[in-house]
C-alpha cells in the first residue's frame, strides 16, 4: 500500500497495518513506534485491533519497544490481549476435544481457520483471534458429526440444520451450531469458491492433508498449497477487509518459494477462483511491501479487470465504518460478481443468487415437499423487499 493510501486510513488502522508489516519484517519497528504515536487512545486502538484480528500481534510488537513498557497503552493492550488469549486457549481445547470425539467415531475431521491457522501461520494461538470454530468433514459423515456435536453440548443455531438433514441435499456447504458457553461452530462439508453451487469438497482437502500441531497435539491440516488457496478464498469472500487476513496471506507469500505459486494458481484455475487468488496475492504484496511472485505478476498483467479490482481494494475496504451497511453490502455483492473468473461464471452467479432458494426462504416459510417449487418464485420477491428496505433506510 502506498504512503498516500496509508495516510487515508485512520491512525489506528495505519498502526495495525504497520504492525502487520513488522510481523513480516521486524526492521519496521521504528515505523511502528511512530504510527503508535498518532493513535487517539489505547481503548480505540484495542477495539480496532480486536475487530481486525490483530490484538495478539499488537501486544507482541509492543514488547519490542522498551520505552513503551509500563505506559497506559502497553498496560491496556496487555490486558485485552491476555483476555483474548485465554478465550483462544479455551476454544482450542474445545476444538481438540471435538476432533477426538469425531475420530473416536471414525470420522476424519480437519479444523480450518481459527486456532489451527494461528499455529500453522504464526506458531501461537494467542496471535490470532476469531469469531467461531470451523471443522471440515466429508458430506457422508455430517449426520453422525452433528449427533456428536449435540452430545457435546452444542445445539443447532438454525432450524435449517434439521431441515437440511431431512432433505438429503448438499445445501450451502455448512451447518451452524452454538453452545451454552457461547462457542459458535460451523460444520463444513465443502468450501465454496462461488456464491452457490460450486465448492471444493472435504475429501479434496483431506486426501491432501498434512500433519500439523495445535497446542502440542497432532491434527490434520491443509497442505501448503491448499492453505494458501483457502486463505485467498477466505480473504476474498470478505473483500480483504481485515488486516489479519492480509497478514495470514502475507506470511505465506514471504515463506513459500516463488515457483510454488505456479502450482497454486493452476489449482485455482481448475476450481474457478484464479482471479481471486491473483487479486489477493497482488493486493497483499502491495499492502505489506512483499515481492510479487512472478506467476502472479504475469497473471495480473494479463487481467485488466483484475488490476482495476486491486486498485478498488485500497484502502477503504479496511475501514468497515466508512460506509452504511446498505452501500457496503452492494459493494460486496458487486465484488463477488466481478471477481468471478469469466463472464459466464458471473452470469451463473447472478442467476443462482436471484433465483435459487436458500436459507432465507426456509426462514420465511416452510412449505410441504409438493409445494417447494414456490421457493423459486418467493426468492426474487424476498430479495426485492430486502434491498428496497435497505436502500431506503440507507
Amino acid at each position: 500500500m502506498s504512503a498516500a493510501a496509508a495516510r487515508r486510513l485512520t491512525p489506528e488502522l495505519e498502526a495495525l497495518l504497520v504492525c502487520a508489516q513488522w510481523v513480516i519484517d521486524p526492521a519496521q519497528t521504528p515505523r511502528f513506534r511512530s504510527a503508535l504515536g498518532r493513535c487517539a487512545s489505547p481503548q480505540l486502538l484495542c477495539r480496532t485491533a480486536i475487530a481486525h484480528g490483530m490484538i495478539g500481534h499488537l501486544r507482541a510488537a509492543l514488547r519490542t519497544a522498551p520505552e513503551l513498557q509500563d505506559t497506559p497503552l502497553a498496560t491496556t493492550v496487555a490486558k485485552v490481549a491476555a483476555s483474548a488469549a485465554r478465550r483462544g486457549l479455551r476454544q482450542s481445547a474445545v476444538l481438540l476435544r471435538l476432533i477426538d470425539k469425531l475420530a473416536g467415531s471414525g470420522i476424519e475431521a480437519m479444523p480450518i481457520k481459527g486456532p489451527a491457522w494461528a499455529e500453522a501461520l504464526y506458531g501461537d494461538v494467542a496471535l490470532r483471534n476469531w469469531s467461531d470454530l470451523d471443522i471440515l468433514v466429508r458430506y457422508a459423515d455430517v449426520p453422525r458429526a452433528r449427533a456428536i456435536l449435540l452430545d457435546e453440548g452444542f445445539h443447532d443455531a438454525s432450524s435449517f440444520n434439521e431441515r437440511f438433514l431431512a432433505r438429503e441435499h448438499r445445501g450451502q456447504g455448512e451447518l451452524h451450531f452454538a453452545s451454552a458457553k457461547l462457542v459458535h461452530l460451523d460444520l463444513h462439508w465443502e468450501v465454496g469458491v462461488a456464491y452457490r453451487g460450486r465448492g471444493l469438497p472435504a475429501q479434496h482437502f483431506l486426501a491432501r492433508s498434512v500433519p500439523r500441531i495445535l497446542l502440542q497435539r497432532p491434527i490434520l491440516g491443509p497442505s501448503a498449497a491448499d492453505l494458501a488457496l483457502l486463505t485467498c478464498i477466505n480473504g476474498s469472500r470478505d473483500r480483504w477487509n481485515k488486516i489479519e487476513s492480509l497478514l495470514a496471506l502475507g506470511v505465506q507469500i514471504r515463506d513459500l518459494p516463488h515457483d510454488a505459486w505456479s502450482d497454486i494458481l493452476a489449482g485455482a484455475r481448475e476450481v474457478g477462483c484464479a482471479r481471486r487468488v491473483v487479486i489477493g496475492v497482488t493486493h497483499v504484496s502491495r499492502a505489506l511491501g512483499l515481492d510479487l511472485p512472478p506467476a502472479i505478476a504475469a497473471a495480473i498483467a494479463g487481467d485488466p479487470v483484475g488490476r482495476l479490482l486491486v486498485c478498488a481494494l485500497s484502502p477503504d475496504t479496511l475501514d468497515t465504518q466508512s460506509d452504511d451497511n446498505g452501500r457496503r453490502e452492494i459493494a460486496d455483492l458487486l465484488w463477488k460478481f466481478a471477481t468471478e473468473d469469466s463472464l459466464w461464471r458471473t452470469l451463473e452467479n447472478l442467476r443462482v443468487r436471484l433465483l435459487h432458494p436458500g436459507l432465507g426462504e426456509w426462514q420465511v416459510v416452510e412449505l410441504r415437499p409438493s409445494l417447494r417449487w414456490l421457493y423459486f418464485a418467493l426468492r426474487p420477491l424476498r430479495l426485492t423487499v430486502k434491498w428496497s428496505r435497505r436502500l431506503l433506510i440507507g
